[in-house]
């Protein structure tokens, strides 16, 4: 499952069961008010998140310059095997010659295979790891910024339910389909969550 995917589905659950609610609720009291939160948005401008995408970089920056190791050694092989094609073509080449050079041909093919082997399980047993690594990472930061949302809801507003206006449904629906009296409260959170951010550095200023 891709990240974005992973993402949308793990901060939607909660808006599914607020929408779910809602004509219930609506009916007993229809000054209830609805607040609204952009999840994605939040998640992705949250220092926490930042810091770890920029982590995550790092590490997979790493595992090129490991990969770029094997992919070095298997390129030099390969070139010796071309050499010893082309020396093989030769028809004035001497039978002892012409024996040794395709031992060491066959030894150089029995290697190749195993270093393309070996290097395919390394990106994909470092590729998998890092994987699950940031998909817990960002499931950390998810619940946090969920019950950031549920605090400022409860102690800041008059808001009687909120949801996630990113999430869709597994029909890729948005949840929020309608709202006569809604209150978009992203902005107010992203206002709380960058109080908590790290000072910027005049380098990250430049880039923004």
């Amino acid at each position: 499952m891709k990240r974005n995917q992973f993402l949308t589905r793990l901060t939607a659950l909660a808006a599914l069961a607020a929408v779910l609610l809602l004509p219930l609720t609506a009916s007993a009291d229809p000054k209830m008010k609805l607040g609204t939160v952009n999840m994605t948005k939040l998640l992705i401008e949250y220092h926490l998140t930042k810091a770890a995408r920029a982590e995550e970089n790092i590490e997979r920056e790493d595992i090129k310059k490991d990969d770029q190791e094997r992919i070095v050694a298997i390129k030099a092989m390969s070139d010796e095997m071309r050499l010893l094609d082309a020396e093989l073509r030769d028809p004035s080449l001497a039978e002892a010659k012409r024996r040794a050079s395709l031992e060491k041909l066959k030894l150089y093919d029995s290697k190749i295979k195993a270093l393309s082997k070996e290097r395919d399980e390394f990106l994909k047993r470092r590729g998998n790891a890092l994987n699950q690594k940031m998909a817990s990472i960002m499931n950390e930061i998810r619940i946090e910024v969920v019950s950031r949302v549920a605090a400022h809801v409860k102690d800041s507003t008059d808001v009687d339910f909120v949801v996630d206006s990113s999430g869709l449904t597994t029909a890729q629906i948005p949840f929020l389909l309608y709202a006569r009296e809604r209150v978009d409260l992203t902005d107010d959170m992203l206002k709380l969550l960058k109080k908590e951010a790290p000072a910027e550095t005049a380098e990250e200023k430049k880039t923004n």
